[in-house]
């Protein structure tokens, strides 16, 4: 692809090869200014004590036209360039129809091999829309990943050994609990259920806990009726899970059970290496006797905290969840002596058609070992501590790969997608704020499911108002993608660090920076080319001048790839949603002011046409990086 303002750069460097042009070349805030404006006149005048507009004007007249720049002015010491865009619209027009769903592509990441850790939701409920943030990013994290030239493999933790899922065990094992629910529902749900009335019966009945505690542990220890039902149990859970991951178009490589972490070994040995460095010590007298705790009183961050001894292994032999995080770090970027390998077998085939391999306890002739070189774990801001305990315990065993905890805020509710949502006895609730934090144990909980259920309820009474002839199916399909589009978006537009306060109405409104507006503004240009099919356009070479408004389309065209290499870089995909949104804005406020199909010259319509054809191409690409669908109506 051209670079524009490499071109502008090689042009000044005819005149001051040893200045340092690059950096004072950018792009105006003004379209008056310019396309790009240069302060290599200051920079010049600085050194040489000179009048910087008297140096600046100078350049301007030096600097001759060429096919790309069209003009070059002086401004107050400033030089100020507008391009060509009848030219330069040539190459980009020609790079979109030669690469069409690789236009944007830029190479990054040169083949590091990563691997990122989303979802690893507790298997013993359903996704609620807060996870579905985690599931999100980590998706539209890896989509613009590989983009960039990273070769990626995406993994979902399972944690099936802690405390939520001896709940469901208790339930079934000892509380009389049926394995299955009487209504038609799906097996998450009813587990979810299940996991908060079982919360509240320990609550109240306390002598619950020691029973509690010994199937923990029993599930830790592995070969045993406990940890086989709880296995199970799991598994149609996680299946569950997926089909909702699935409606989302989010897929992954494998699934890596907790439970297979301990009886594979890897914790002992990540245990003894730890133990080597002689940080890791058992702590005979005070709160913390007989727990293994990892002292970082020595590290500059923990030394400064009140407490700078993390327990790793509780004084009844369990370990805590940050131990077998930092066992799994280590297996990752394979930073043990000794490689780790787990046995694996596939779980499923996925509606993309790509196999999902998971962990298994025992010998199957596969096996899975990591040699990343780049690991990423996609996990809530709450969980900062703990991901710099596991940074620091690569430290200490010297371990330099790269380490990223990609951390994100909470995900609320609004009060009214609450009441909209929740079941009946929620509704009442007087203890509901303006923004609802979730929680299982107290059922106070929105499920992915539910939220897409009713979007695309909501979305499929205004796709059969705009579409009447259609057939239902035809309906049904449109509404899921929307559904999915409205979510999607909502999750991914708002900057990972912030909190985001979700309300299913406004996700749903078709206007500016939701996932229907950019969705329909795809559908909408690509009713524009349909229509063109139609009809006979002129080979005519007779252009008006370029509308700015053409320009400006045809500049964020252009800009496209840039932007997929700061998303890269940045790791974000807000900056594709701020890109898909602007394109959509500065589209719509051309369509509906220039005419394309109706253009009064063949050389003008050709050219429209084009432009309509990238917008689509470069929305569907965008839209691709999020993992949102592209309907070609709506």
């Amino acid at each position: 692809m051209m670079d524009l303002k490499k071109e502008i750069v090689e042009v000044l460097s005819r005149f001051y090869p040893r200045e340092d042009i690059e950096k004072t070349v950018r792009k105006p805030d003004s379209p008056q200014h310019g396309d790009y404006t240069s302060t290599i006149a200051f920079q010049v005048a600085k050194r040489e004590k000179k009048d910087p507009r008297g140096i600046a004007e100078e350049l301007a007249e030096k600097i001759k036209p060429s096919k790309i720049i069209q003009k070059v002015e002086a401004v107050n010491g400033y030089l100020n360039f507008f391009l060509n865009w009848r030219e330069v619209s040539k190459f980009v027009f020609s790079e979109i129809s030669s690469k069409k769903g690789r236009y944007g592509e830029v190479n990054l990441g040169k083949g590091e091999k990563v691997l990122l850790e989303h979802t690893s939701a507790n298997p013993n409920k359903p996704l609620h829309v807060g996870i579905l943030r985690n599931t999100c990013l980590g998706d539209a994290l890896a989509r613009i990943m590989k983009f960039t030239g990273y070769n990626v493999t995406v993994v979902n933790y399972i944690d099936d050994s802690g405390v939520q899922m001896a709940y469901n065990v208790l339930a079934h094992t000892e509380l009389g609990f049926p394995l299955q629910s009487k209504k038609k529902e799906k097996f998450d749900h009813y587990c979810g259920k299940v996991y908060s009335q079982v919360f509240k019966i320990v609550e109240e009945k306390p002598e619950f806990e020691k029973k509690l505690r010994e199937i923990i542990a029993k599930i830790e220890e592995g070969n045993n009726t406990y940890s086989k039902f709880a296995r199970e149990l799991a598994e149609k859970v996680v299946k569950s899970q997926l089909e909702t991951c699935w409606r989302i178009k989010v897929y992954f490589n494998y699934l890596i059970w907790e439970t297979d972490i301990l009886k594979s070994g890897l914790w002992e040995k990540a245990f003894n290496e730890l133990k080597e460095t002689g940080k890791i010590i058992k702590k005979n007298e005070g709160e913390k006797k007989g727990c293994w705790i990892l002292d970082l009183s020595k590290d500059p961050f923990f030394s400064k905290q009140k407490d700078a001894e993390e327990v790793l292994v509780r004084s009844d032999g369990t370990s805590v969840y940050v131990a077998k995080d930092i066992a799994f770090a280590m297996w990752k970027l394979n930073c043990l002596r000794e490689k780790h390998k787990f046995f694996i077998k596939e779980f499923c085939l996925q509606p993309n058609k790509v196999s999902l391999f998971t962990t298994v306890p025992r010998e199957t002739g596969k096996y899975l070992w990591s040699d990343a070189d780049y690991t990423i774990a996609v996990i809530g801001s709450e969980q900062k501590h703990a991901q710099r305990v596991v940074k620091t315990s690569l430290n200490l065993i010297g371990c330099k790969k790269k380490y990223l905890h990609y951390s994100y805020g909470l995900l609320t509710l609004s009060r009214e997608t609450v009441e909209e949502l929740l079941e009946n006895e929620q509704k009442e609730r007087k203890d509901l704020k303006k923004a609802v934090k979730m929680s299982g144990r107290k059922g106070l909980v929105v499920n992915a499911d539910d939220v897409l259920d009713e979007l695309k309820k909501l979305t499929r009474i205004e796709t059969r108002r705009r579409n009447r002839d259609e057939p239902d199916e035809w309906v049904e399909e449109k509404a899921e993608e929307v559904a999915v589009g409205a979510l999607k978006f909502e999750l991914l537009k708002t900057s990972r660090e912030k909190w985001v306060v979700f309300d299913i109405k406004k996700a749903l409104e078709l206007k500016e920076n939701t996932g229907p507006y950019i969705q329909y503004t795809y559908a909408r240009a690509n009713r524009i080319i349909e229509k063109a099919k139609e009809q006979e356009i002129e080979e005519s070479n007779e252009f008006e001048e370029l509308k700015d408004m053409e320009k400006e389309v045809l500049k964020k065209l252009y800009e496209f790839p840039s932007i997929v290499k700061k998303a890269g870089e940045t790791l974000s995909p807000q900056v594709i949603c701020q890109f898909l949104t602007e394109l959509s804005l500065t589209f719509n406020k051309f369509y509906q002011n220039i005419p394309v199909l109706k253009a009064e010259k063949g050389g003008n319509k050709r050219f429209r046409l084009e432009l309509v054809k990238g917008v689509k191409q470069v929305l569907e690409n965008g839209l691709n990086l999020l993992g949102i669908p592209a309907p070609e109506k709506m």
